[in-house]
């Protein structure tokens, strides 16, 4: 049984796998409308799985639930579980069967439609965790989906960092989400809310360039907002590690800042990442 959120499948397939390598499609769906789909299948394995093939919208697949049921089989399970998190803080240890994993992963900036092309470059770099974009709107999620008793109904608009920015200096909504760093040019007309924060030490921006430590006096940088936290941690950074300055400054979508590089339009970009549980940073030069 599946309960979707708002971003559903379309088309997707349940999957089922013995060793969690090797899958076997044991149903295809493709008329998904979304709400709760009740399947009933047949098969067996160890490991099950939703494989999505198309959405409705732009957006990723976000399922509120994934119920199994079924019998037991007479293979047991890996000692120490499927999954297993162990260790504290700077020293978790994650086990997928009974093995050590490191996860190797980023966060997808491109467009879905653009996965065929990147896939490639992201196997070859070892990467085996893909994080979406769109994780920070769980901070209103119960909210906008009616699941807080007596709250008001909400009109959601959806946009880049640097237009949420400059729609809160202009006082255009009720509730935005913007930047830290833009906060000086807004407390006059909005309260800053005490919940939904995404900042913290060990992780934040990085600067990414297809030269490996190109140094980047006079070069030319993307940057995702002028008043975005990411581009002040920059500055800050800059003026004691580039004492000649940087060259120009770009704003673009986020979305659009790894490509440029990529590309060869920017010299470098600045990306709004959170580091990775226990991966390096990614190779800049792919």
């Amino acid at each position: 049984m599946l309960t979707w959120e708002g971003a559903y499948g379309k088309a997707y397939e349940i999957q089922v796998s013995d060793n969690g390598n090797d899958w076997t499609t044991i149903r295809k769906v493709t008329d998904g409308d979304g709400g709760t789909d009740d399947l009933a299948l047949t098969g067996s394995g160890r490991y099950v799985r939703m494989l999505g093939t198309a959405r409705p919208g732009g957006y990723g697949y976000s399922l509120w639930e994934f119920q199994v049921y079924g019998t037991q089989g007479d293979t047991p399970p890996p000692a120490g579980g499927a999954v297993k998190v162990t260790g504290g803080q700077g020293a978790w240890q994650l086990t997928v069967g009974g093995q050590p994993y490191t996860v190797k992963g980023l966060t997808w900036g491109p467009s879905m439609a653009d996965a065929p092309r990147y896939m490639p470059d992201l196997k070859s770099m070892g990467v085996n965790t893909v994080r979406t974009w769109g994780t920070d709107t769980f901070v209103f999620d119960a909210w906008a989906h009616g699941r807080v008793p007596g709250a008001p109904a909400l009109d959601v608009t959806f946009a880049d960092i640097d237009l949420t920015n400059g729609m809160a200096e202009r006082g255009e909504l009720d509730v935005l989400k913007v930047s830290y760093a833009v906060l000086p040019w807004v407390l006059e007309e909005y309260a800053l809310l005490p919940c939904g924060g995404a900042l913290g030490r060990g992780c934040g921006p990085l600067v990414l360039s297809k030269e490996l430590g190109l140094d980047l006096t006079g070069r030319t940088v993307a940057v995702p907002s002028e008043r975005s936290t990411a581009y002040l941690l920059f500055r800050l950074w800059a003026a004691e590690m580039v004492p000649g300055g940087v060259g120009e400054v770009v704003v673009m979508p986020f979305d659009e800042i790894m490509p440029a590089v990529r590309d060869g339009k920017v010299d470098a970009g600045l990306v709004i990442h959170r580091r990775p549980a226990a991966r390096p940073p990614p190779d800049p030069g792919w």
